[in-house]
């Protein structure tokens, strides 16, 4: 049998948030890069890739790469730097493709459906939950242009219905901003 390719992988953990996957894709990558295949490595490899997009790492804490660990810290801000960064880059930019689409695939095939039906296919992001706390991170399309935004919604309830309510807020905020492309007639 046939292996998928790395950017196959990438998308499909991107698109279900397969964190699992995330992991073992980042340890390895720290270990192509010369680190251990350990979250240390990992932390490293991060660390060097930020510094090499001229983003500040100090601004970040990594203790494992599925985004599972409480230790983790990211700023809204350093996201927002990296997914511009991300977005102005041809090669990294292929990436963008393999994120969840509002109301159409992956962890946001469900969301804006009933709650912005006006952005459904204008958002590609990256979700992100733990117990009282949400985010969302990725492009949101304004007309002919695409944003990169960061929205991280924390020290919310620790029930499914808070986090369900910080997700509708989230998705309604990105709907005031998402336009599709007019066609001019």
């Amino acid at each position: 049998s046939v292996s998928p390719t790395v950017k196959e992988i990438m998308d499909w953990f991107l698109l279900w948030s397969d964190n699992l996957l995330s992991e073992r894709m980042a340890r390895l990558a720290a270990k192509a890069s010369g680190n251990e295949f350990n979250d240390k490595g990992v932390a490293i490899t991060f660390a060097t890739q930020l510094i090499e997009m001229g983003i500040d790492p100090s601004k970040i804490i990594v203790k494992d790469a599925s985004g599972l660990s409480r230790e983790n810290k990211v700023t809204a801000n350093v996201m927002a730097q990296l997914l511009y960064k991300i977005h102005s880059d041809p090669l990294l930019s292929k990436l963008i493709n393999g994120l969840p689409i509002s109301g159409k695939s992956g962890t946001l095939q469900s969301r804006y459906i009933k709650t912005a039906p006006d952005a459904i296919g204008l958002v590609k992001a990256k979700t992100g939950t733990l117990t009282g706390t949400v985010s969302l991170a990725g492009y949101v399309q304004s007309g002919d242009r695409e944003y990169a935004f960061a929205i991280i919604a924390d020290k919310i309830g620790r029930t499914n219905s808070a986090s369900d309510r910080a997700r509708k807020t989230v998705d309604r905020y990105l709907a005031k901003i998402a336009a599709p492309l007019a066609i001019p007639t």
